[in-house]
């Protein structure tokens, strides 16, 4: 009897994540990362602050390749919980390619697991890449700004 009480708990395990967890409409294509980020960078992560149900990254822009606000803040925001759409594991001394959100409220820099510039759009992975790991043709896209026009509205 035990077991049938254990396999019920599983199951609702599982419909309680598969109900609250992340959920992204489709995986981000560059362009489509591109179009609908408000500000894309490379930055190398100085500082990680946990502030309860969110993380404070603190950081050094080393290339700013798309910037829709009026400052380029060294401080990035996202949610600690996965389930949240948070990017929690980013590593202190690492450089990564950034893209991101604004806060509606605030106007702060905000990263969200959906919205990242893939390597490669066939093989999209799942997180901001490390920039080590972004290929020269994306960095040449980047850098030139050479992407599609984005639709407006």
């Amino acid at each position: 009897m035990s077991s049938f009480y254990f396999g019920i708990l599983v199951f609702i395990g599982a419909v309680t994540v598969s109900v609250y967890g992340c959920r992204c409409s489709s995986a981000p294509t560059q362009q489509g990362t591109y179009c609908n980020a408000a500000w894309i960078t490379r930055s190398r992560i100085n500082a990680r602050n946990n502030l309860g149900t969110n993380i404070e990254y603190i950081v050094s822009h080393q290339d700013v390749y798309k910037n829709n606000t009026a400052l380029i803040p060294n401080r990035i925001f996202t949610a600690s919980s996965t389930a949240a759409c948070g990017v929690p594991d980013l590593q202190v001394g690492q450089t990564y390619l950034l893209a991101g959100t604004l806060n509606g409220n605030t106007g702060a820099w905000q990263l969200q697991s959906c919205l990242y510039m893939p390597s490669n759009d066939l093989q999209p992975g799942g997180s901001p890449p490390a920039w080590n790991n972004v290929p020269g043709d994306l960095q040449s896209r980047l850098n030139m700004q050479n992407f599609a026009a984005c639709p407006v509205g």
